[in-house]
């Protein structure tokens, strides 16, 4: 078993910050486990926001984590064929701006500019543009509107978004819904243009700053969380970690079943309860690339969470709650959480799945 850490971590390579006065302008996240989501509006629905997931669908990837995540883009203006210098935000109300080194600082503040919510459109207000469908202006640079005049041809305003931080394939170009694209995960890369539509794209030089900053390419680990695709949700108990021992387990201690590693006991703290009294809905998502499961969790959670804390915190000036994961009487998953989840409805669990065990995983939460 893989004891997970932690509620929020962003691990950096440096300060927010960066120099850009070395950028060669001829250039054409461990475990984040137990993490807390956006919108609470999902526990009045009883579901995430995510869509169901099949078998065979591709899993949604959810966005930056708000007081978790901290991300970074590579950005670049162009209007026709002039590329303009970065700029710096005049405000941040939301947590995601950029300090006019080029890239774009995603690291959410408030559920509302968190997961889903953190879009392009964001960004685009803490710099002072206006992004609009068919319509750019830039600070101090004028306006631009589709139909005028680029060099002869006429122009179209439109976002060019690569996926990776390499700008390998070619880019998705979208020329709609400008204001609600997505930052879907640590790395990407973005051209906000006017220009003719068939224009070939301009990659951000600041591209090569993206691994200053960010953890990016990092191998994904290997697999361990195993849950059968049989199992019986009735089965699945929550609980706090008291101890984690070697085998062989004592009379109270549970064992955990993974597929690779060694495995542990984890002795309960309390009571174990069901799994039902907990969480209301579970969805297999990708966070930041990584397979893992969101869950929406009831107020008997926050009570039983905030508890916890306050019974740590009478020992330790840091405490960290562990949570079991328990599944047909074996230890599945145990996240630790260093702080208590932003959203009081939705939390993210990563660490050693697959998509088909996270789909297994959220099966057995969902009951």
């Amino acid at each position: 078993m893989r004891w997970v850490a932690a509620v929020g971590i962003a691990v950096l390579a440096t300060s927010c910050a960066v120099e850009v006065g070395t950028v060669n302008t001829d250039v054409a996240d461990g475990i984040v486990s137990a993490i807390d989501a956006v919108d609470d509006v999902a526990a009045d629905r009883g579901s995430t926001n995510a869509p169901a997931v099949g078998d065979n669908d591709e899993l949604v990837e959810i966005g930056p984590i708000p007081a978790g995540s901290h991300w970074h883009s590579a950005y670049v203006v162009r209007i026709c064929d002039d590329v303009l210098p970065p700029f710096a935000s005049e405000a941040d109300p939301a947590g995601i701006h950029s300090h006019g080194d080029g890239l774009i600082h995603i690291h959410p503040l408030f559920v509302e500019s968190g997961f889903e919510n953190a879009t392009l459109g964001l960004f685009a207000d803490a710099i002072g543009f206006t992004l609009a469908d068919g319509e750019l202006t830039v600070p101090g640079g004028g306006t631009w509107k589709n139909g005028d005049d680029c060099g002869g041809e006429p122009g179209q305003v439109f976002v060019d978004r690569w996926d990776n931080h390499l700008a390998q394939g070619q880019p998705e170009r979208i020329f709609s819904g400008l204001e609600e694209i997505r930052f879907e995960r640590d790395g990407e890369l973005y051209q906000i243009a006017f220009g003719p539509p068939a224009s070939l794209p301009v990659v951000p030089p600041t591209m090569e700053l993206l691994p200053e900053v960010s953890q990016l390419g990092v191998p994904q680990e290997q697999a361990w969380l195993y849950v059968a695709n049989d199992a019986d949700p009735v089965t699945a108990r929550v609980w706090i970690v008291d101890d984690v021992t070697a085998l062989p387990c004592g009379d109270s201690a549970v064992a955990d079943r993974v597929l690779i590693g060694v495995s542990a006991c984890y002795s309960p703290k309390a009571d174990r309860f069901e799994a039902s009294e907990f969480i209301s809905a579970a969805t297999a998502v990708r966070s930041n690339g990584i397979p893992g499961v969101e869950i929406i969790v009831t107020p008997a959670f926050r009570s039983f969470l905030e508890d916890a804390f306050a019974d740590e915190a009478l020992s330790t000036a840091e405490p960290v709650v562990t949570i079991a994961f328990e599944v047909e009487g074996s230890v599945v998953i145990a996240p630790a959480f260093l702080k208590m989840p932003l959203s009081e409805t939705r939390v993210m669990i990563t660490g050693g799945m697959t998509e088909s065990s996270a789909r297994d995983f959220a099966r057995v939460l969902n009951g």
